[in-house]
Parts: C-alpha cells; structure tokens; sequence
C-alpha cells in the first residue's frame, strides 16, 4: 500500500494541460478536456487515470491497459487499444 505521506494527489488535470506540462502532442480526435485525476500503471490504471509507456517489455500491458490516457512515443502509439487518449513524447518517462 502506498503510504499516503508521500503522495498528494493535485488534480484532477485535463488531457491539454498535462500534455503541456510534459511538452507532448494529443492526437487529432481525443478529448483536450477529458480530466484525468491521478496516475497508475498500466495494468492497474482505470479511465480516470493517465499512465506511461517507456519499455517494449510492457506492450502487452498497454494494448489491454484500461487508462484513460497515456504518454507513449510515437512508435508506439499504434498500439494502444480503442478509446484511449494518448500524449504523443520523444521521452514517455
């Protein structure tokens, strides 16, 4: 369990602002204010949630993950499953 005096929880943040602050690009067709109100992994992440791709190794975990959003690099983005919004970045991590 993660120990909640460590983490504060300062959203929610829409998908436009978050991809500003990570200088990523959205998609033409996803929801610029679709709010996002915490982060997760992907296999763990819900609709509400934004998660990351930055291995390969986890390519299985986001083309079933069920985020809402995720930050992915360009080559990856054909990957991920109907629905979801994606920040498009040089530097997913």
């Amino acid at each position: 369990m993660t120990d909640s005096r460590y983490f504060c929880n300062h959203g929610p943040f829409s998908l436009s602002a978050l991809a500003a602050l990570v200088g990523g690009s959205v998609p033409e067709g996803c929801d610029l204010d679709m709010l996002l109100h915490d982060v997760a992994p992907l296999s763990l992440a819900k609709r509400n949630q934004i998660s990351f791709l930055d291995n390969r190794k986890y390519q299985a975990d986001f083309a079933s993950s069920n985020a809402g959003a995720c930050i992915v690099s360009p080559g990856m983005a054909k990957y991920a499953p109907p629905g979801m919004a994606l920040i498009i970045s040089a530097s997913p991590y």
